[in-house]
């Protein structure tokens, strides 16, 4: 009897080390939602990419494949008796240890957040897509939102980054500006297919620090206005049903935020995202005749277009499956004039979900521009509590 328990027991134990993995420190997760974007390019892995203890891993050929790593026994050496991997690229020895968090890189220690592992559903061995890609000099993101690895060569991620500084400073010494939106939704729900448009006009002060916005939205034979003004630290809504106005304190904190926000790059994205998810082209590169012209593009997901969508359809929330940005930029000023944003994805409401699909263009007009926003009579007479 003993023996008979004694053996269901190490059977037990032989189950459960084959169904984890090799000197795993932490719980692998399996990640198929993960994108890895590497300059610019989706890539696909045949395996799955893993999570442990927070860090993505990739299968190690694969990853150094398309890190630009040469995949032969010169560049890549596997010692199966250590469970060790050596890998030479460039002036680089980079070595690694199944199971251990201490790395090498020219024979000096670094530390890793998760320790390479092979994975036992598919005898892969798996390491920490940040450590290896900064390891050989690449640059890497990750864009918590839609749950994306960005990997860019170092070159890349400067110029993108130096488009980006320019047009920042040549906004912040904008006063006024007026930006055009029009979304163009295609919603696909069980009850068939919906199509239509939302346009968007914002107009900004940044002397009077006033914010006007007036977005018109048909549904059906019906015409929505929203407007909406922002001034001495309080917001007035136009209820676009009743034509009410009602008005609330903001913090001075959080006005200011929408003042910067709508003339700022870094509404966008993070900054590490948008470097490392763009790829800047000028006219000369994309064959144009404008060569004043520098365009940034790449599939990085604009945060304040999920906004603009939360806040305007307001019946549930978007979650973003595909996407695309263009940034049109003048190259001699630096300033932006054309933002185009194409997204897909599931719009969840609590009676279900549906697919939608859309198309952003926002054009920035009258860029320190003679004109005078004017507060209507029924938004200066109302009155808020401190």
């Amino acid at each position: 009897m003993r023996k008979t328990v004694l053996c269901l027991s190490l059977c037990l134990l032989v189950m459960i080390i084959a169904s984890s993995s090799v000197f795993a420190s932490g719980e692998i997760m399996e990640a198929p939602y993960v994108d890895i974007i590497i300059n610019g390019n989706i890539v696909s892995f045949d395996d799955v990419p893993v999570f442990l203890n927070n860090r993505v891993l990739l299968p190690l050929r694969a990853l150094l494949r398309n890190l630009g790593v040469k995949d032969d026994d010169e560049h890549i050496i596997w010692n199966g008796q250590e469970k060790s991997v050596t890998v030479y690229h460039d002036h680089l020895k980079i070595y690694l240890k199944i199971g251990d968090k201490t790395a090498y890189i020219n024979n000096e220690k670094v530390q890793l957040d998760a320790e390479p592992v092979i994975y036992n559903k598919n005898q892969r061995t798996y390491i920490p897509v940040r450590f290896m890609s900064q390891a050989i000099g690449k640059k890497v993101a990750w864009d918590n939102l839609t749950k994306t690895v960005y990997v860019a060569d170092e070159s890349q991620y400067e110029s993108v980054n130096e488009v980006l500084n320019r047009a920042d400073a040549a906004l912040d010494g904008i006063g006024k500006a007026r930006i055009d939106t029009v979304m163009d939704v295609n919603m696909t729900t069980a009850m068939g297919e919906q199509t239509f448009k939302i346009s968007t006009t914002t107009e900004i002060d940044m002397q009077n620090k006033i914010i006007k916005m007036t977005s018109i939205l048909p549904l059906g034979n019906s015409i929505l206005k929203f407007e909406s003004y922002y001034l001495n630290n309080a917001e007035y809504i136009k209820n676009a049903y009743t034509g009410k106005w009602t008005g609330r304190k903001i913090g001075e904190e959080e006005f200011d935020k929408l003042l910067y926000e709508n003339l700022n790059m870094a509404s966008i994205n993070d900054r590490d995202v948008m470097c490392a998810g763009l790829i800047a082209k000028d006219g000369s590169d994309r064959g144009q005749s404008d060569e004043d012209e520098i365009v940034l593009k790449g599939n990085i997901c604009p945060k304040n277009i999920l906004a603009v969508l939360d806040e305007k359809i307001g019946i549930g929330k978007f979650e973003p499956e595909k996407y695309h940005v263009s940034m049109y930029i003048v190259k001699s000023t630096g300033l932006i004039k054309k933002m185009v944003v194409e997204a897909e994805g599931k719009f969840v409401t609590g009676a279900g979900s549906s697919v939608l699909a859309t198309s952003t263009v926002s054009e920035f007009k009258e860029l320190d521009g003679n004109y005078n926003i004017t507060i209507p009579k029924e938004v200066q007479s109302i009155k808020i509590e401190e």
